[in-house]
């Protein structure tokens, strides 16, 4: 899959907080070295591949009563695992406005979520106020965005954003998401662990 992510903001330079050394996914990030964009862009931390338990945590996916269908996500936000994992890792989380879902035309199949930036929930390296979230046809929420794309356009969502070394083997990042409802208990919960990942 290939995302595409605008030009660099201010912030993305920062180096992001040592919090993986308690999560699954430490190991993936320790072992990985210099990303092939690093001489490109010097002051962008070093990148960690796109695999194992990150695949899970960043998972391209739309969580169903995001769209409104289903409540029964397993746990309330504030004990749900994957919230605190996701807050406590990702470059930003964001509360974002949906401004629109297109399939793609060209290249593999797959959709753009383009999104724009209402809050930053958590998160030192936020990517720009417009940006796009590309989605595989393969990916999980691709089958939530042929169903539901009219649903979720103009909509606000909370999306948990991580940067990573590309899958081909090219040069610069490649962001992969998670994207939750925008709901009171979802933004509570997310500043709960964030504040949390802080103290640590």
């Amino acid at each position: 899959m290939r995302n595409v992510l605008p030009a660099q903001g201010p912030g993305r330079g920062v180096a992001r907080p040592l919090q993986y050394g308690m999560l699954a996914v430490a190991a993936a990030c320790a072992s990985c070295g210099p990303a092939g964009g690093a001489a490109a862009h010097p002051q962008t931390p070093s990148l960690w591949p796109y695999a194992g338990e990150a695949t899970k945590i960043f998972d391209d996916g739309v969580e169903l009563p995001a769209v409104g269908y289903g409540i029964d996500r397993g746990a309330e936000p504030n004990e749900d695992k994957r919230v605190r994992e996701r807050t406590q890792i990702a470059d930003a989380v964001l509360r974002v406005r949906v401004t629109g879902v297109n399939a793609t035309t060209d290249g593999p199949n797959g959709w753009v979520i383009s999104c724009h930036t209402l809050e930053l929930l958590a998160g030192k390296r936020p990517p720009p106020t417009e940006f796009n979230l590309q989605v595989d046809g393969a990916a999980p929420a691709a089958g939530i965005l042929r169903q539901f794309s009219a649903r979720i356009s103009n909509g606000t969502f909370v999306v948990f954003v991580e940067e990573f070394t590309r899958t081909d083997g090219q040069p610069g990042a490649q962001l992969h998401f998670h994207l939750a409802p925008d709901t009171p208990d979802e933004v509570i919960a997310i500043r709960e662990a964030a504040a949390l990942g802080d103290a640590q």
